[in-house]
């Protein structure tokens, strides 16, 4: 459910870390902690373009500090005037070895303009 809710962007009390470059972006590196110790999460680092305002990048940690999941965006497309991601990868990691135990692409084809592709 944290992972497709994305439910950390919703937590109060964000805080900006620090400003970087993250591949060729500027970006904010925002950390969020879990207001109520509910879910996978502890602590979330989000990467946020600083143009955009998009989610780049997402480490969220355990309860004893260590990485579990990262989210990363791989490539966006421009549909009208709206950015979307459309390429992105969800690793899972061993909190004990830090090594990467599951990965997962998601790629968007293509844009649907309505129901079953017809136009609106």
């Amino acid at each position: 459910y944290d992972d497709l809710s994305m439910r950390f962007l919703y937590w109060p009390n964000a805080k900006i870390v620090k400003e970087e470059k993250y591949k060729t972006l500027d970006t904010w590196l925002v950390r969020v902690r879990n207001p109520d110790g509910r879910g996978l999460y502890s602590t979330v680092d989000c990467w946020v373009d600083k143009g955009s305002g998009g989610l780049i990048k997402m480490l969220g940690y355990n309860r004893q500090g260590r990485p579990i999941r990262r989210f990363e965006v791989l490539h966006g497309k421009k549909f009208g005037d709206v950015w979307m991601v459309d390429e992105m990868r969800i690793e899972s990691i061993s909190s004990a070895s830090g090594k990467v135990l599951s990965s997962t692409r998601l790629q968007i084809k293509e844009l649907l303009s309505g129901p079953e592709g017809a136009s609106e």
